[in-house]
């Protein structure tokens, strides 16, 4: 089985990173071309998905409002797509966040204020881990 771990998808193109949108209809049609891999060309059998980061940065935006396109696909294609997501330490402990255990990754290579923040949420929130590997 072949899982692409990380595709961000949108509805909405993100005109201030100058991306176009890529619904899980595009994603699917993708994943079901046959790739070269070694042996027998093979597809990829599932993704985890999250929206693109425009809607995770907007301020006022719920998490389901955020995560929507995500929440969507998964509805669409269950057997193919599961759902994932970033969680902003930006937006403070307060925000919507999903009370489900999370684990905070991406810590070590983004020292720009943004891995003290995931700390600070992880210190605030019994559900927030940091990735520590």
């Amino acid at each position: 089985m072949i899982v692409d771990g990380h595709v961000h998808i949108s509805d909405d193109p993100d005109r201030t990173r100058g991306w176009h949108s890529f619904t899980a209809d595009d994603l699917i049609a993708i994943m079901d071309e046959e790739l070269p891999i070694p042996g027998d060309p093979r597809v990829i059998d599932r993704a985890a998905v999250m929206p693109m980061l425009g809607p995770t940065e907007r301020a006022g935006l719920s998490f389901r409002e955020q995560y929507r396109p995500a929440i969507e696909a998964v509805r669409k294609y269950p057997d193919r797509l599961v759902g994932t997501f970033m969680l902003n330490p930006h937006q403070g402990v307060d925000s919507d966040h999903p009370s489900t255990m999370v684990i905070l990754a991406h810590l070590g290579t983004q020292k720009i204020g943004y891995a003290d923040d995931a700390i600070n949420v992880a210190r605030h929130c019994d559900n927030v881990y940091p990735e520590t590997g």
